[in-house]
C-alpha cells in the first residue's frame, strides 16, 4: 500500500504519508524491542514477548516500505517530464520492408 499511487485524497503529493509510515514503523520497532527486552519470561509466558517480536518485524517492514515510497516521491519515478521516444514502426519510427519468401 505504501508504494501505491495516491488516489488524490487530501492535499499534497503523498510524501507526508510516506514519511509518517517511516516514523510509525520505527516507533513500532523501538517499542516492540523494549517489550522484548523487558519481558521477564520467554514465549508463551504471557509477558508479551511474542507481540513485541511481531511489532519489531512489522515496524521494520513498514519503515522499509515507507522509505521506498519517500524515495519514489523524491526522485519522481513514473512522472517523467521528458517524453519517451516513439516506438519503432510507429509515427516517426523506422519501418522495415515486409519479408518475402
Amino acid at each position: 500500500m505504501a508504494l501505491a499511487r495516491s488516489a488524490g485524497r487530501g492535499a499534497g503529493d503523498g510524501r507526508r504519508g510516506a514519511v509518517a509510515a517511516v516514523v510509525a514503523g520505527l516507533v513500532a520497532a523501538v517499542v516492540g524491542g523494549l517489550v522484548v527486552i523487558t519481558a521477564d519470561g520467554g514465549l508463551g509466558t504471557g509477558n508479551g514477548m511474542g507481540g513485541g517480536v511481531v511489532a519489531v518485524v512489522v515496524g521494520l517492514v513498514g519503515a522499509v516500505l515507507g522509505g521506498a515510497a519517500v524515495r519514489r516521491r523524491s526522485t519522481g519515478r513514473g512522472r517523467s517530464a521528458v517524453p519517451s521516444p516513439p516506438a519503432p514502426g510507429g509515427p516517426g519510427g523506422t519501418r522495415r520492408p515486409p519479408r518475402r519468401g
